[in-house]
């Protein structure tokens, strides 16, 4: 996935969609200060991310300044190529699965970060042999799954069918 291939706006749209839009700071559900399209302030070089947008980071985080759309854009194009990275670093077969595996493996990257991700050993292993049911069941056997939410459901349906799942809110 880039920039470049159609899946890219799905994929951007299905994380923004799981994480909310935000110009102000705010508390995630882990207690982390956050900002924009999931952007956790608190982790490693955040503080950088932010000064090179041209924002004082202790302003941002104690809530005196806000940040534009355009720097919201930013920090989240960013975030999401590092997921796509990280899913394409630690899924051997990444590239083999469908448009929409590949949109939850990127999801719960983005959500959980790398080394947190990288856990889940018999999820990536059931990828690997192209058992999605099997990978549906570790996700839903999960701590993450517990926390996410309708997030998780929506991720284990969509890894289970090969298809996403629209959000709830989107059902009539």
């Amino acid at each position: 996935m880039s920039t470049t291939n159609p899946n890219f706006d799905v994929l951007r749209a299905y994380i923004a969609g799981n994480e909310g839009y935000r110009t102000s700071v705010y508390t995630d559900t882990q207690g982390n200060k956050t900002v924009g399209i999931g952007f956790n302030l608190q982790q490693s070089g955040a503080q950088k991310q932010i000064e090179n947008l041209g924002v004082n980071y202790q302003q941002l985080c104690s809530g005196q300044v806000v940040l534009t759309n355009g720097q919201v854009d930013s920090l989240f194009e960013d975030s999401v190529n590092n997921a796509i990275q990280g899913a394409q670093a630690m899924v051997s077969n990444f590239s083999r699965l469908v448009p929409a595996r590949q949109i939850v493996v990127v999801d719960m990257v983005f959500n959980l970060g790398e080394s947190k991700f990288s856990g889940f050993h018999q999820m990536i292993a059931a990828l690997e042999a192209s058992n999605w049911d099997e990978a549906a069941t570790q996700m839903l056997n999960s701590l993450w799954y517990d926390q996410v939410g309708e997030r998780g459901q929506r991720d284990v349906g969509s890894m289970k069918l090969g298809a996403l799942l629209p959000m709830a809110n989107n059902l009539s």
